[in-house]
């Protein structure tokens, strides 16, 4: 599961946020600004402020053109504001400023940029809280990192003592964290995106602070984002140590969080074998299925150099025959990722090598719009019905035909190109029509 995941419900806010409101001037220069960066235009920027459009111009909800900017990543735009004298430090309708923006998104391009032309690190919003604050808040440890280093500072209150357990303990400063229980802190208090400390530091690999927060009775199945506990956020990110640790405590192993993952269904989809092995030796349910159908031999069959992963799951007895809820095997997740050694395992194991999925395509299929050109010779070769249509009667050398014309219209990369024409010539010897 990839970083973005747990930030998809703030994106997906901000952008209705954004189409929702409008600048102060309605159908004005600078409402047309606005629009300008969101559908990012630089050319089309530059000519408004040539037009006088104002720079410092604020929207309906109080951000301000720069603000708007850095939060949807426009780079060439904030660069060209930055160029034009916009202010680096003017404040949005809460107080916030494009740096605070920057830092809650985790760019960390922004951050810098902006801090080299004169952003202030120390400046609060309405509520009192920094940029620091900000990306602390948000788990951007890369940002927060650097704003510290440029100059900002996390003042300890009674209203922030979730955000400044958080960066002491990460930062291993966990006699400072003693201190904030007396001032009230609470084990279990939840911050950004609903972590607890424990699976903050879970995540950030602070096998230190896991130990500390344990010991002050932190609830160890506490969950936050997406409903996932400390066990869940370390299986993710492959932390095997600190899996280990929450294991030790009793953390129930096969809980699943809002999509069904459980901690084994994401330390499998990220390929961390170590922790895929923990977890199974704990009892973790190896049939298990996510909300799209996908079990742990599906997510592993994709990983390459881990056939032993696929040999331990056929050892427990999952099912090689499995399907998600587009009718994926195992195979077809082998053939699709490159993964010719689980190619090569699963079929000696008696997988299906034409099976067909929701859409009617093959293993063949999913190696050869790949550009698996070894794959797609060992398919064939163990049997691959190579004129085997799809649902819509389209065989597998109409869709790399029209895969390899995609790519030349859109500027593929040569490299993908040549792979793909590889497989088309591979195709043709062996029939296919």
């Amino acid at each position: 599961m990839k970083n973005r995941d747990r930030h998809w419900l703030i994106i997906l806010g901000t952008i209705l946020m954004i189409m929702g409101s409008g600048p102060v001037r309605a159908g004005d220069l600078e409402d047309q600004l606005f629009k300008a960066i969101f559908f990012e235009k630089p050319e089309e920027v530059q000519a408004l402020l040539a037009k006088g459009a104002d720079i410092n111009a604020k929207a309906k909800d109080g951000r301000s053109v720069l603000t708007y900017a850095v939060g949807e990543g426009r780079m060439t735009i904030v660069r060209l504001l930055l160029e034009k004298g916009v202010d680096v430090n003017l404040k949005d309708g809460n107080g916030s400023t494009a740096l605070m923006a920057a830092a809650s998104t985790g760019r960390v391009d922004a951050t810098e940029l902006l801090l080299d032309r004169g952003a202030d690190p120390k400046a609060v919003d309405h509520e009192g809280r920094s940029a620091l604050e900000h990306a602390i808040h948000y788990s951007y440890l890369d940002v927060a990192r650097l704003l510290a280093k440029r100059g900002a500072v996390l003042e300890v209150r009674k209203d922030n003592l979730w955000v400044s357990a958080a960066w002491e303990s990460v930062n291993g400063k966990l006699e400072r964290v003693t201190a904030m229980f007396d001032q009230g802190l609470d084990v279990n208090l939840k911050g950004g995106l609903g972590f607890t400390l424990l699976s903050f530091n879970a995540e950030n690999d602070r096998a230190d602070a896991v130990k500390f927060f344990l010991e002050k009775g932190a609830d160890v199945d506490a969950r936050g984002f997406m409903g996932r506990t400390a066990l869940m956020v370390a299986a993710a990110k492959g932390h095997a140590e600190i899996v280990r640790l929450l294991l030790e405590k009793r953390a129930q192993v096969n809980l699943v969080d809002d999509y069904k993952y459980t901690a084994l269904l994401l330390a499998a989809a990220e390929c961390h074998a170590e922790t895929v092995k923990l977890l199974i030796a704990k009892g973790a349910d190896i049939n298990v299925r996510d909300e799209w159908g996908s079990t742990p031999l599906s997510r592993v069959a994709g990983c390459k150099g881990q056939t032993d992963l696929l040999k331990l799951l056929m050892a427990r007895g999952t099912d090689l025959k499995t399907r998600d809820d587009n009718g994926w095997t195992p195979l077809m997740s082998a053939a699709a990722f490159g993964n010719k050694e689980g190619v090569q395992l699963l079929l000696a194991r008696g997988a299906d090598v034409n099976a067909q999925d929701k859409n009617g395509e093959t293993p063949l299929w999913k190696a050869a719009l790949d550009g698996a050109g070894d794959i797609v010779r060992f398919l064939i070769a163990k049997g691959a019905k190579v004129n085997l249509a799809d649902h819509k009667k389209q065989t597998v050398l109409a869709a790399v035909t029209a895969r390899i014309k995609e790519y030349e219209t859109k500027g593929g990369k040569s490299e993908e190109i040549k792979k793909i024409k590889e497989v088309l010539d591979i195709l043709k010897k062996a029939g296919a029509k």
